[in-house]
C-alpha cells in the first residue's frame, strides 16, 4: 500500500510518502509558502523514490483545525490530486494527526494509547483532542458531529446539573469543574454517556474542542494524567503540565496522517471529492459577524 499524506493545517506543515504502514520520505514546507511549495514537494518525493502516481493507493491529508486558508489548501490540492489520478482520498484531524505524529529519529507512539492533543489556537484559546483509546480508534469513529454551541452548551449544562444532583456534595465540585465540549463524539464499543466531558473520557469517549485556556487547564485537573502531544511546549507551561507529561512534536504532523490513512483506507473510510470536508472547530470571523446578521434579517415576524 502507498499513500501520500500532506499537512498545511499548522506551521509546521509537511508531506510524506508511506509504503505499507511505513514512512518511506518525508519533507518540510515553510509557512506561508504552502501554496507554493506543495506541489512540487510532492513532485520531488515521488521523484526521489521513483514511484508513479498510479501506483499510490490514496491521498491523504490534515482536515483541520487550524489556519483556515492552510486547510484549504491542502484540501484543494487532495481534490486535484485525486481526481486527477482516479484515487481515494482520505481526511484526517489535524489533532488525532498529531497524537500519531512520529520522529523520525525515534520510535513512534503507540496508536492504541490513551493520548491528549493540543494545538494552539491563539486569542488566549486552545484546540483539544482528548483520546482515551488511543488516535486510531479516534480516527475511526470519524469526525465530530455538526452542533450548535450554544445548543449544546446549555444540553451539557443540564445534564452536569442532573449529575451533580445524584452526586454526593464533595463531588459536586468536580461534575461542576468540567465546562462542555464542543463536538464530543463515541468511539465504536464505548458506552453512551451523559454525564460532564471530563468523566465521559474517562469512560472512553474521544471529543475535540475549542476552550479558553483557563476552561481547558481546569478540565486536564480531572483527566488522568494521559501524555500530551504538542508542537509548542511553551503552549503546555501556559497550562501548568509538567514536563513529565509532554511530548512536544517535532513538526512532522503528515507522518501522523500517513500512519493513520492505512488502517482508515483498509476500513473503507476513503472519500472522493464532494465528500473530503474541512475540520474547522472554530467559526471564521465572517461566519460570527454575518449569520448572526443573516439570521435576524430572515426571521420571520410575529
Amino acid at each position: 500500500m502507498r499513500l501520500i499524506a500532506l499537512e498545511t493545517t499548522t506551521d509546521a506543515g509537511s508531506v510524506a510518502l508511506f509504503e505499507n504502514e511505513r514512512l518511506a520520505a518525508y519533507r518540510a514546507l515553510q509557512p506561508e509558502a504552502y501554496s507554493m511549495q506543495l506541489l512540487p514537494a510532492i513532485v520531488a518525493l515521488l521523484g526521489q523514490l521513483g514511484w508513479q502516481p498510479g501506483e499510490l493507493d490514496a491521498v491523504a491529508a490534515a482536515a483541520g483545525p487550524g489556519s483556515f486558508t492552510g486547510v484549504r489548501v491542502g484540501l484543494a490540492a487532495v481534490k486535484g490530486m485525486i481526481e486527477a489520478w482516479g484515487k481515494p482520498a482520505i481526511a484526517v484531524s489535524t489533532l488525532v494527526a498529531l497524537a500519531a505524529a512520529a520522529d523520525p529519529h525515534a520510535a513512534p507512539p503507540p496508536l492504541d494509547a490513551p493520548a491528549i492533543a493540543l494545538l494552539d489556537a491563539l486569542r488566549g484559546e486552545v484546540y483539544f483532542g482528548i483520546y482515551p483509546r488511543g488516535p486510531l480508534a479516534a480516527a475511526l469513529a470519524g469526525p465530530p458531529p455538526e452542533v450548535d454551541p450554544a445548543e449544546e452548551a446549555a444540553a451539557a449544562q443540564g445534564a452536569a446539573a442532573r449529575a451533580a444532583g445524584a452526586l454526593a456534595p464533595d463531588a459536586r465540585a468536580s461534575v461542576a469543574a468540567a465546562t462542555p465540549i464542543t463536538g464530543a463524539r463515541r468511539e465504536p464499543g464505548a458506552a453512551p454517556s451523559a454525564g460532564p466531558p471530563a468523566a465521559a473520557a474517562i469512560q472512553g469517549v474521544a471529543a475535540e474542542g475549542l476552550e479558553s485556556l483557563e476552561h481547558f487547564t481546569r478540565r486536564l485537573a480531572h483527566l488522568p494524567a494521559w501524555p500530551v502531544y504538542l508542537l509548542d511546549a511553551g503552549l503546555g507551561a501556559k497550562l501548568g503540565l509538567t514536563a513529565a507529561r509532554l511530548r512536544p512534536r517535532p513538526g512532522l504532523l503528515a507522518s501522523g496522517v500517513g500512519r493513520l490513512a492505512g488502517p482508515l483506507l483498509t476500513a473503507g473510510r476513503a472519500a472522493g471529492a464532494l465528500e473530503l470536508d474541512a475540520l474547522y472547530i472554530r467559526r471564521s470571523d465572517a461566519e460570527l459577524i454575518s449569520l448572526p446578521r443573516l439570521r435576524a434579517q430572515t426571521r420571520p415576524e410575529r
